[in-house]
């Protein structure tokens, strides 16, 4: 087995990789082919040699290694750059498990806020109208939900406003589409548009 080298951000130990891009951004290559001192020179530390365990062999011999894993673990810590043993029962006192883990954020779900908004009937029949009136701003609205992905809600609030302010949108409809957005977890910037 090669070497292993922690890295010079103090990450786990691993075989000298052919190049390593430096927080700098500086590329060095052909790391393999460096001797020891060049690696610590440029950052690297080791080798190292990952704990074994003790263990007891087929006779019955046993077998001294760096830790016993009935009652030790290893970890790597990379702020020391070093392997610590550590005692199973001392984490055990001070592991305060969590009742429950939190529930994840939910993501906006626009692919599927679209294909509902723009096939729902009374939406269409609006925009249908609205095509003869404002031509503009209706042919332009399917388009404005791309901006609304990536948080520019600019032009799909002067269409959307454009229209509802001439079509005679009813309160009806602008509560069901903002109750469909919250169903599709829309970000509340865009719901306060609506």
């Amino acid at each position: 087995m090669k070497p292993l080298y922690s890295p010079p951000n103090g990450t786990y130990p691993q075989e000298v990789p052919s190049y390593y891009r430096g927080a700098d951004g500086v590329i060095i290559t052909d790391l393999p082919e460096l001797s020891h001192e060049e690696l610590i020179a440029f950052g690297f530390t080791g080798p190292y040699t990952i704990p074994s365990a003790s263990y007891t062999d087929e006779d019955g011999n046993v077998v001294e290694g760096d830790y016993d894993a009935e009652t030790q673990y290893w970890i790597w810590s990379e702020k020391h750059r070093q392997f610590i043993i550590k005692n199973k029962e001392d984490e055990q006192e001070s592991f305060v498990p969590l009742a429950e883990a939190p529930e994840p954020i939910p993501q906006p779900e626009w692919e599927a806020f679209k294909e509902e908004f723009l096939s729902y009937e009374p939406l269409n029949t609006i925009i249908a109208n609205a095509i003869s009136v404002i031509p503009i701003a209706a042919l332009a609205f399917p388009t404005t939900f791309l901006d609304c992905e990536r948080g520019n809600y600019t032009d799909f609030q002067k269409c959307w406003t454009t229209i509802k302010t001439t079509m005679k949108v009813t309160k009806t409809l602008v509560n069901h589409i903002k109750k469909r957005c919250e169903f599709y977890h829309l970000p509340v910037e865009f719901i306060n548009i609506i």
